[in-house]
């Protein structure tokens, strides 16, 4: 399952383009957020040394000390809205209101979701060819990434391959090497009953229309 946690999220379909930042990756610099924090020795590194040459100091202290402030001073915060939506105003907005009310959606559904409520709305006006759905995670390449480059109604053939790719593709690629688990999942039977699991239980949340 894909959740609203993740890093950075993007997903496009013919004029309607839609970009979700994710919360954690944005820092809030409000002043009137303050609250009351003693400040470090502004010399001193991660290590609570001070540091003994200017280089030490650019390098390992100022970056630590960013980052002191930015954890335990401005802290971060959720943006009223953290997505942006481009394309026809009234295709954007209908787009925007079906993302912000698909909160209990998994979310590569609530993009997909968002983007059919975009078509209803008018969609492209040069007409329907593609659509495109790419979401990263915790890992540099995509958790999930599906085209369509030339279909009559591309936004029912992506939804199609979304839950083509829930049958093997998104499990077995969650179980291959990561960051948390270089390795990955080495043993074929185990990767065949995690993927089927998977599979069951995701079929179970999202029956077929």
């Amino acid at each position: 399952m894909l959740t609203a946690r993740h890093a950075v999220r993007v997903i496009l379909c013919g004029a309607i383009s839609m970009t979700v930042i994710d919360a954690a990756e944005q820092a809030n610099y409000d002043e009137s957020a303050v609250r009351a924090y003693t400040l470090p020795d502004v010399l001193a590194g991660p290590d609570g040394k001070a540091a003994a040459t200017a280089d030490a100091w650019r390098t390992t202290v100022r970056p630590h000390q960013f980052a002191l402030l930015e954890t335990n001073v401005y802290g971060r915060h959720l943006p009223a809205v953290p997505v942006s939506v481009i394309g026809d105003v009234a295709r954007t907005e209908a787009t925007l209101a079906a993302y912000l009310a698909g909160t209990g959606l998994d979310f590569d559904d609530r993009l997909i979701t968002a983007l059919e409520a975009g078509q209803d709305a008018g969609g492209d006006k040069r007409g329907r060819q593609s659509a495109a759905l790419r979401v990263w995670t915790t890992e540099t390449w995509p958790a999930i990434d599906l085209r369509v480059d030339d279909a009559a109604d591309p936004l029912a053939e992506l939804r199609r391959l979304w839950r083509v790719a829930h049958q093997r593709y998104v499990p077995y690629q969650a179980l291959g090497p990561s960051r948390a688990s270089p390795g990955g999942e080495l043993d074929r039977a185990a990767l065949d009953t995690r993927c089927a699991a998977y599979a069951a239980d995701w079929n179970s949340r999202h029956p077929a229309g």
